[in-house]
């Protein structure tokens, strides 16, 4: 008989997974990158043997001093957005009616979204995770007055704001009120022992007692205690000490629960924002169909039909050869060869527009520098960016290939004898201008070259905007926000 193992043999270790790269993701939705580290062999659910254990009683302690710092700025800062808002409100409304309170109560609007963002980048500090509301176009540079105003006026998340920055006063005198009470009899009580023996109880310092016009009275007094007032003061101090860690994160779930209350995005801030997000991912989306049904038609158009041709001459430099005329057969040959070399470049050429190398290699300037240089347009460019910085992979593919067509439509189109490409980075956006001295009026047509340079900037939370006068050049738009992180 065949022996019987008791335990199945163990199974072969799986190979690493790879690693997926998700470049261009905005960093509050990224998704974690797998690591190609192998998986540990031991028992399930041990940690690692090289891993040291984790520490959560350090970890909570950092988070009591985070959160104590937190709790003892907030009624500063909240004396300070109060004042702000308490006194910018009524001058806004009371000039309304002139028209100085319009720009005025917008103005105010903006002060406390920043305030708020600065509030939930505290709670982020101090272990509160609240979600930003999605960006507004108004908050852009070069966003147009009118269209600025009216966002800020009637914006529910600012209103909600504002709310915040006048609430959190009354909230942040309790809070900071307890803290500085629990943190000063706890470390009262806890360090008595050491400092009590030079300050005595007759110079009523401040202590657990009863200052009276008789002298100071001790709590052991009143109680008829059998212990020392350091022992009682030391055992109040230890309950306070005990307690700390609690009731400061109580105290900082409080702030974090207004902050939720008024400052989390609006249910209908959400609903715009996705709604947003659909219509720009399914603008990328056809954008990216249409940029594939170009390539097949110039695949068609260009290359496919000179190889065709390659074909046929061979086929008739054979027959050539087969019927003596080695002059014509080899003039044949000639002409297949240099066909086929056309169509090389030609899909060299197709190849460079989906993922050109030198974009990935050494950057978006270097690029744009060898398209202008290859551009039939002659094109000059202002780079205000430092040398050597990178921008994150998917903003620079778009404004790599927005200078690409915008520079083809104006020498095929437009009739243009000069461009200039002017790229700038500053405020957390990089906007690029490319302008020729064309003709003039150009229409964005859906499903064209500049629908979808439109579509891919949106795809961004960018925008692109065409001018085309007629008589006066066309001048192509495009600014897409740079995620956090983005130049490096």
């Amino acid at each position: 008989m065949e022996t019987m193992h008791s335990q199945p043999p163990a199974p072969a270790t799986p190979d690493p997974e790879p690693v997926v790269s998700h470049e261009g993701f905005n960093p509050a939705r990224e998704i974690p990158t797998w690591s190609q580290e192998p998986a540990p062999t031991g028992p399930l659910g041990a940690e690692p043997a090289d891993q040291p254990p984790p520490l959560p009683r350090l970890w909570r302690l950092n988070r009591l001093g985070r959160q104590t710092i937190y709790l003892l700025c907030s009624l500063p800062i909240a004396v300070f957005s109060f004042s702000v808002l308490t006194s910018l409100i009524p001058t806004s409304l009371g000039t309304v009616i002139i028209w100085v309170g319009v720009p005025l109560l917008a103005i105010t609007v903006q002060v406390a979204l920043g305030m708020a963002r600065f509030e939930r980048a505290r709670l982020r500090y101090a272990g509160y995770a609240i979600t930003d509301p999605p960006p507004a176009t108004s908050t852009r540079p070069r966003a147009r007055f009118m269209t600025w105003l009216k966002e800020s006026i009637f914006s529910v998340d600012g209103w909600r704001a504002v709310l915040h920055g006048i609430v959190a006063l009354p909230v942040s005198i309790f809070t900071f009120a307890v803290t500085v009470t629990w943190w000063a009899i706890a470390l009262f009580g806890l360090t008595e022992w050491i400092w009590r023996p030079v300050v005595p109880y007759e110079s009523c310092f401040a202590t657990v007692g009863y200052c009276g016009d008789n002298g100071y009275r001790l709590v052991v007094d009143y109680l008829h205690l059998p212990i020392s007032q350091s022992v009682f003061d030391l055992v109040v101090g230890l309950v306070f000490a005990v307690t700390l860690i609690p009731l400061i994160h109580a105290m900082a779930t409080l702030h974090s629960g207004l902050a939720r209350a008024l400052l989390a995005p609006s249910q209908r801030a959400m609903e715009q924002r996705i709604q947003q997000l659909t219509e720009s991912r399914a603008g990328a989306a056809q954008a990216q169909t249409n940029e594939l049904r170009r390539l097949e038609r110039d695949i068609h158009d260009g290359p496919q039909q000179r190889l065709i041709r390659v074909g046929m001459d061979l086929a008739a430099a054979q027959r050539r050869l087969e019927a003596g005329d080695q002059a014509g057969a080899e003039n044949l040959i000639a002409g297949a060869r240099q066909m086929s070399e056309d169509a090389v470049a030609e899909l060299r050429a197709l190849s460079r527009g989906i993922a050109p190398p030198i974009l990935a290699d050494r950057g978006l300037a270097v690029a744009l520098e060898a398209v202008l240089a290859t551009s039939p347009l002659p094109a000059t460019m202002d780079l205000a960016m430092p040398p050597g910085d990178r921008l994150p992979a998917a903003v620079e593919t778009v404004l790599y290939f927005t200078v690409t067509e915008a520079l083809a439509n104006a020498a095929k189109h437009a009739s243009a004898t000069h461009a200039t490409v002017t790229l700038s980075v500053e405020s957390g956006l990089a906007h690029l201008e490319v302008r020729d001295d064309g003709r003039g009026g150009a229409v964005v047509t859906p499903g064209h070259g500049l629908a979808n340079l439109a579509a891919r900037a949106s795809a961004l939370d960018g925008r692109c905007q065409v001018t085309s006068v007629e008589g006066q050049g066309t001048c192509v738009e495009v600014e897409v926000p740079i995620s956090e992180g983005g130049l490096g």
